[in-house]
């Protein structure tokens, strides 16, 4: 058995999931080529970065995303299995999230799922959720199970005030805005604390919701 066999437990499951709200349907004189394209980009600069830190084995992807078009009501085969595998959850937290019901499923199967220390004495009840801000969003008018997770703040910056630039303005701010020294320091930290998770806890295989396991 390899090292990664070890860490992962044997499945080819994807080490991060990103949930997040889909774009909804506007009334644009001409809409943008890719609904989700700014959230794309920062799957993608996550995925890259997380690969060359975990260097997973071919055949195993980094992370996973939902492509459907607006999202959707039903579990999909694959979204399911990323969902009851994945090792870590990042929500990207906005008001559209927060509304939605689709988001708050997938919060819930993930969280229904055990997290155990892989060595003696590390910190138990510890949750492989981290939440990151996508846009302004007040904790206060968060629901109380998003406000117990520990959000991620990118500590241990070289230049504190990008680390402001993220919570004053989000992933989405700063990729709208074009700050791209704040947005790449941002997503390399958020990459290495997924590789501390993932290294440091395993989270077991998770069941299917009821209503769709028949």
């Amino acid at each position: 058995m390899t090292a990664w066999d070890e860490l992962s437990g044997g499945l080819i499951a994807p080490v991060f999931f990103v949930s997040y709200a889909h774009v909804r349907d506007l009334r644009l004189p001409a809409p943008p080529a890719d609904r989700d394209g700014f959230v794309l980009r920062f799957f993608s600069d996550l995925s890259l970065n997380v690969n060359e830190l975990l260097s997973p084995p071919i055949g195993v992807d980094p992370g996973f995303i939902d492509r459907t078009i607006g999202g959707g009501d039903r579990w999909r085969p694959e979204l399911l299995e990323a969902a009851v595998t994945c090792q870590v959850l990042v929500p990207l937290l906005s008001p559209a999230y927060l509304q939605s019901q689709w988001c708050a499923r997938e919060l819930k199967l993930f969280t229904a799922r055990r997290v155990i220390a892989r060595a003696t004495g590390m910190p138990g009840h510890v949750s492989a959720v981290v939440p990151v801000l996508w846009v302004p969003t007040e904790r206060s008018g968060m629901p109380a199970v998003i406000r117990e997770f520990q959000h991620f703040d990118p500590l241990g910056l070289a230049k504190p005030e990008l680390a402001a630039d993220y919570r004053d303005n989000g992933i989405y701010g700063l990729l709208r805005t074009k700050q791209d020294e704040a947005y790449h320091h941002v997503v390399w930290r958020l990459a290495m604390r997924i590789r501390e998770i993932f290294l440091t806890y395993h989270v077991e295989v998770g069941a299917a919701p009821v209503e769709e396991a028949s």
